[in-house]
């Protein structure tokens, strides 16, 4: 039997058939679970195999005319007696040849380029520039209040100018002393509230320079699919995946809307997983989705791959319609799977899954909603100035009002 497989080409061999010229590369040798499988098979079912790569590299997909191209293709036109290389069920493949019952089950991941280190002054001002704007607003906004207490103030007659006050403001924040002679209530109530502000907003403020300086911040990488949806309804990200497998069909007959439609808006499809693999090195905003089975033989420096695992993947042997092997195959990979076999294999050649991608809880980055506290108390003590600053005016009219109606 010939039998087909995508790997490597150590030899050509050329055939021609229905006038279309072929090139096939034959594989002297080979290993790996299809492989493990492919020989279990001819031992117990008695033939023997010559393996052949694939003639494009591709495991199969429809071109003109309702002829696939891949091994599929091949397999379809008669230049192979089979093909066993990872090749999902997919409705359209099977239209044209007939696949085994599944021999290996798996999941599929999201990968993507390994993420790189931030550079400090980008992680420092440009994602926690809502946090930098924020505090000097709320620097401005105290030493303005603080010169209006003291400017309008009845008690004591204590007199700030603006760049004064805004000095003020700022000598809090920075640590550097406090004001003397601050004016009135209000405007004790103002500064009072601002230190305690500045206090939290200092230390928060420092942790984080502390980690950035010491800890290795690292560009975001995507874990879930809700985190590729976001990235792509955004316009950020892209995804890509073989055409034409399982994986692929899955996103393309999504509804739209849905958590797969949406993420279906931003694919690309790729004819091998190769030219995938080095779409992903170019271009870090492109995440794959992949099986696991590969995914954990990827390099940690290169590639980044996923926690979350999704959408069960399985494999058959393709074989032409037809083909008197189906059932004695379908009942040789029955018995691999009760005895325990192919998870034996699986185990052998394949890498143990690493824990990818998990969140490291003893570390959080700064943030509004961590910070929000210092403003809440800041807030505070602007309010209470503010009723006190407008008692002090309501206090002091009244009193002029009397004195005035008083006789002399």
């Amino acid at each position: 039997m010939r039998a087909e497989e995508i790997a490597e080409k150590p030899m050509v061999t050329y055939n021609e058939l229905k006038g279309k010229e072929v090139e096939q590369y034959e594989v002297l040798r080979a290993v790996g679970i299809d492989m493990e499988i492919l020989s279990t098979l001819a031992e117990h079912l008695n033939f023997s195999y010559r393996l052949f790569a694939s003639s494009d590299g591709a495991w199969g997909s429809p071109g003109e005319g309702n002829v696939f191209v891949g091994m599929v293709g091949d397999v379809q036109a008669g230049l192979a007696d089979m093909a066993i290389s990872s090749t999902t069920v997919t409705y359209d493949r099977a239209q044209v040849v007939r696949f085994s019952s599944p021999y290996f089950f798996d999941a599929d991941v999201l990968v993507s380029k390994a993420p790189t280190p931030i550079i400090f002054s980008s992680s420092v001002f440009f994602d926690y520039l809502w946090i930098w704007i924020l505090i000097g607003i709320s620097m401005v906004l105290c030493g303005v209040v603080l010169w209006i207490t003291a400017r309008f103030s009845v008690d004591p007659p204590k007199r700030y100018d603006l760049p004064f006050a805004l000095l003020c403001s700022t000598q809090v924040l920075t640590s550097q002393g406090l004001p003397p002679n601050t004016a009135g209530k209000a405007g004790r109530f103002v500064l009072g509230s601002w230190i305690v502000g500045a206090f939290f907003v200092s230390a928060l403020c420092g942790g984080l320079f502390v980690s950035l300086l010491t800890l290795s911040s690292m560009t975001p990488t995507i874990d879930t699919l809700e985190q590729l949806e976001k990235r792509i309804l955004a316009g950020t990200n892209k995804v890509t995946t073989v055409a034409h497998t399982s994986t692929y069909e899955m996103f393309e007959q999504a509804d739209p809307g849905s958590l797969y439609g949406n993420i279906y808006t931003g694919m690309q499809a790729f004819s091998t997983g190769r030219s995938g693999m080095n779409a992903l090195l170019d271009d870090a905003r492109l995440t794959m989705v992949m099986p696991l089975s590969y995914a954990v033989e990827l390099g940690p420096d290169e590639f980044h791959v996923g926690y979350e695992r999704f959408h069960p993947t399985y494999y058959g042997i393709v074989l032409p319609f037809g083909s008197p092997y189906i059932k004695d195959f379908n009942n040789q990979i029955h018995h691999l799977h009760s005895s325990g076999l192919i998870l034996k294999w699986r185990d052998v050649w394949t890498e143990k899954p690493k824990s990818f991608g998990k969140d490291n809880d003893t570390a959080k980055p700064l943030s509004l909603e961590g910070i929000q506290g210092a403003f809440y108390i800041l807030l505070l003590g602007h309010g209470a100035a503010s009723i006190t600053f407008f008692g002090e005016l309501i206090i002091d009219r009244l009193n002029r009002q009397s004195l005035k109606k008083t006789p002399i």
